[in-house]
């Protein structure tokens, strides 16, 4: 019983925030530019495109 007392006393250790790398920010911007387009071919063409 007193480990779990003492176990949740324990301070809990802080996370530290990281920015993500190059690579990661390029990716996720590729995989917008992908869906971006997806959901751009789905529009209809409309009359006064021709």
């Amino acid at each position: 019983m007193n480990h779990f007392i003492e176990q949740a006393l324990e301070k809990k250790k802080s996370r530290i925030a990281t920015r993500p790398s190059a690579t990661a920010k390029h990716k996720r911007l590729e995989g917008k530019k992908v869906q971006a387009n997806k959901k751009e071919n789905r529009k209809k063409v409309g009359r006064d495109i021709y």
